[in-house]
């Protein structure tokens, strides 16, 4: 059995922090896009943020959800809603 180094723990730690900057770059990226009305490309920018492994939080799902309605997707807005319900961020 390998023993845990006394500092894995705090590792882990600064692990998730990172994803969380990265994350919240992503979100930032995608308030804006949706703020100037680029809504095509806030989606395309979201598809990018899933191929890259980064994963979507509760604040990222708004735009993404603000960019189907406006441009009338209800396909992709219903795939959305499934990925919504898939990550767990249903409340």
């Amino acid at each position: 059995m390998i023993r845990s180094h006394p500092l894995f723990p705090y590792a882990n730690k600064w692990l998730d922090l990172q994803n969380l900057d990265r994350t919240a770059s992503w979100n930032a990226r995608l308030r804006e896009l949706a703020r100037h009305r680029h809504f095509p490309e806030a989606l395309n920018l979201y598809c990018q943020m899933l191929a890259s492994g980064d994963s979507p939080n509760a604040f990222t799902f708004p735009f993404a959800f603000k960019s189907c309605a406006t441009l009338s997707l209800p396909l992709a807005g219903t795939q959305l809603h499934g990925h919504v319900i898939k990550t767990g961020f249903v409340v």
